[in-house]
């Protein structure tokens, strides 16, 4: 076995870990091991995990993760800096009624067709999901018992070349 990819819920990452205690190849899990008691794993030291939540130590969310630590005492968790750009984008709409409470049904048809820059990514609606389309997935490694940002991981499947 030369790496080791771990798809499936926390409590089978964590398992996997202790498992592969030893082996040196790369090993690399899902989101749902994007979880504290994961990176406390002794074993879980150097893998990878791969997730939709950027790293709220990330330079992008800087100011973001300043602003909470000053409000709340302590740093941001991971998908607090999701949470505030969701939570802009609905805010940003139900502004934008001139003042007037807009009814539920009155919010779908401009989120549809709603762009947002967000702090973490950019967001869209996507017509064939139904759902807003925010592709973007962040790289974090186990260090020390915590996860640490590594950065953007790529959205799109590599191409071949010449194509």
């Amino acid at each position: 076995m030369e790496a080791f990819l771990d798809a499936g819920p926390l409590e089978g990452a964590i398992r996997a870990a202790k498992g592969l205690a030893g082996f040196d190849g790369p090993k690399y899990a899902a989101e749902p091991a994007l979880d504290p008691r994961f990176a406390a794993e002794e074993s879980a030291a150097g893998w990878t995990v791969v997730a939709g939540a950027i790293g709220p130590d990330a330079a992008r969310v800087r100011s973001f993760a300043q602003a909470f630590r000053k409000r709340y005492g302590r740093a941001p968790g991971f998908w607090a800096a999701e949470g505030y750009d969701a939570a802009n984008l609905l805010i940003r709409q139900l502004t934008a009624t001139n003042g007037k409470r807009p009814a539920r049904k009155a919010l779908v048809a401009p989120l549809k067709t709603a762009t947002y820059r967000g702090i973490t990514r950019d967001f869209a609606f996507d017509p064939k999901l139904l759902q807003l389309g925010t592709p973007a997935s962040f790289v974090h490694q186990v260090r020390y018992g915590a996860f640490h940002y590594l950065g953007p991981g790529p959205d799109r499947a590599p191409q071949p070349k010449g194509k």
